[in-house]
Order: C-alpha cells, then sequence, then structure tokens
C-alpha cells in the first residue's frame, strides 16, 4: 500500500509517471537519488506498480517508442528485445483478464446401495435333464445338477422343480361381417 503512495507522490512530482510512456533505463537510481529520504522498497514498489500496467507495456510494445526521464524529455529508444518482451508481457496481462471459462456441472452423486443390473446365469445349465431344465434348454452336466440339488435342498425348496401348470388352448374364432 506504501507504493501507491510513493507511486502518487511521484505522478505529482515528475510528469513521466503521469503518462504511459516508457522510462528511462536508471530512472530507479535517479528517484533514489534525489530523494533519499523514500526507503528503497517503497520506489521499487511503486515503478513495479506504474511498468507493470497493460498500458505502459502497450506503449512500451509499440514499434518506434522513446524512452523518457523524469522530466519528460525523450533520452533513447527502446530496443528490440524489451520490445519482444512487452509484446509477450502483454498477451500474458490480456490472458489473466479474460473471463475463464465455467467449470463443468458436477457429477450426479453416486447413490449406495443400489447396484447396476447384471444379468446372471440361469442357475440349471447345459446337460441338465429335460426334466430339471424348460423345455427348450439342452441338458445339464450331472455334476452341476447336484449341486444345484443340494443348493435348493440348503434353502428348503424341493430338488426337483413342479411342472408348470398345462395352459388351455382356446381357439378364437373371428367373425366378418359382409
Amino acid at each position: 500500500m506504501l507504493g501507491q503512495a510513493t507511486l502518487q507522490l511521484l505522478r505529482t512530482l515528475y510528469p513521466a509517471f503521469g503518462k504511459a510512456q516508457p522510462l528511462a533505463v536508471g530512472v530507479q537510481q535517479q528517484l533514489l537519488e534525489k530523494h533519499a529520504d523514500l526507503p528503497e522498497q517503497q520506489v521499487k514498489e511503486a515503478l513495479r506498480k506504474h511498468c507493470g500496467t497493460l498500458a505502459y507495456q502497450k506503449a512500451l510494445a509499440r514499434a518506434e517508442s522513446l524512452r523518457i526521464d523524469l522530466d519528460g524529455t525523450v533520452v533513447e529508444p527502446v530496443s528490440e528485445s524489451q520490445r519482444e518482451l512487452a509484446k509477450k508481457r502483454v498477451a500474458g496481462i490480456r490472458e489473466k483478464k479474460l473471463p475463464k471459462p465455467p467449470p463443468p456441472p458436477p457429477a450426479p452423486p453416486k447413490v449406495k446401495g443400489k447396484a447396476k443390473f447384471k444379468p446372471r446365469a440361469p442357475l440349471v445349465r447345459s446337460g441338465a435333464p429335460r426334466s430339471m431344465a424348460g423345455p427348450s434348454s439342452p441338458p445339464v452336466q450331472p455334476t452341476v445338477l447336484l449341486k444345484v440339488s443340494r443348493k435348493l435342498q440348503m434353502v428348503g425348496l424341493p430338488a426337483e422343480p413342479e411342472a408348470p401348470p398345462a395352459r388351455p388352448v382356446v381357439n378364437k374364432l373371428v367373425l366378418k361381417r359382409p
């Protein structure tokens, strides 16, 4: 915060700080010599704030820019390497100022206890006698059949499934009207 107050003081004392023009190299040393009462850290911070603005960096990146001293007189042109560095800084400042894209919507919460449906293999596998399996299934291996019947007995169900009740066949007669 003290750097901001120092920058305001420098803007009132020197016209070079009122403009967005590149300052001469060595301005910091000149300021410290003229104002021995100002702490060096405050002067550095004030210069960092002044030289770090987008307007100052744009002026530094402009072709044929000229550096000025504290009184506002032209001292020297800006070198090509400093101009390129300023262009990169301008791009960085603009990138920081661009609004960031909104974050992706949060994933729906996972519900515990509800598993996805996974189809299971049928209890009766191929190789079973026709009496144990359905009318269209192939026979089940006897070892598998034995394991299944033991599991059924453990649960309290009969080993032999009951035959499904026969469905009565109903013939429908469709009459067409002339």
